[in-house]
């Protein structure tokens, strides 16, 4: 559901339109940064996402990457 909805309707079941809010320093180990929705992130973990995304980082084809990425979220 949209955080919109939650702003009104929703909010009495626990839908929220505050967004979760992460800050890091990137530093120079670092080769990409994978901003996905729940979509992603409730299927798969942080571990395993940078294991897809490091194989591909190598091979620069980052559209291959997303699409493995939305396969193996599906």
């Amino acid at each position: 559901m949209s955080r919109s909805i939650g702003d009104f309707r929703c909010q009495k079941i626990g839908v929220i339109y505050e967004p979760d809010i992460s800050v890091k320093q990137f530093n120079l180990n670092d080769t990409c940064i994978v901003l996905a929705s729940d979509g992603v992130w409730e299927f798969m973990d942080n571990h395993r996402v940078g294991e897809v995304c490091s194989g591909y980082y190598k091979t620069k084809d980052a559209n291959r990457m997303v699409d493995v990425l939305m396969e193996r979220s599906a």
